[in-house]
């Protein structure tokens, strides 16, 4: 009963709103590797960055605004990382089955 009332809290405006970042992401690294351009994982530190703050900053919890630079730049990612994982797997998964990156490429072109 306890994991309930914690998904409750994590509420759906958190679930679209690291949807909506990881998808972002997601397009942004199928570009690059299609256009032979990396970001050599920063893309990736700033992806985890975003849905990591996104997360904290929309959770009622008990971690004060005490944050030191191993939270702000190390515990921070992790979490947001936690979140990439699970919607990166899903992407890739449609995109394995439907190419949908493919499609959106001719939709908005990225020249």
């Amino acid at each position: 009963m306890k994991k309930i009332n914690e998904l409750k809290d994590f509420g759906y405006i958190n679930i679209f709103g690291t949807f909506l970042i990881s998808f972002f992401f997601y397009l942004l690294n199928y570009y690059a590797r299609k256009n032979e351009f990396g970001f050599f994982g920063l893309n990736h530190y700033v992806c985890f960055l975003a849905n990591g703050y996104f997360i904290i900053h929309n959770i009622k919890s008990e971690w004060g605004e005490e944050k030191n630079v191993f939270d702000a730049f190390i515990l921070v990612p992790i979490i947001g990382a936690i979140a990439f994982v699970f919607w990166a797997i899903i992407f890739f998964i449609l995109d394995m089955f439907v190419n949908f990156p493919f499609y959106l490429m001719y939709i908005l072109p990225v020249n």
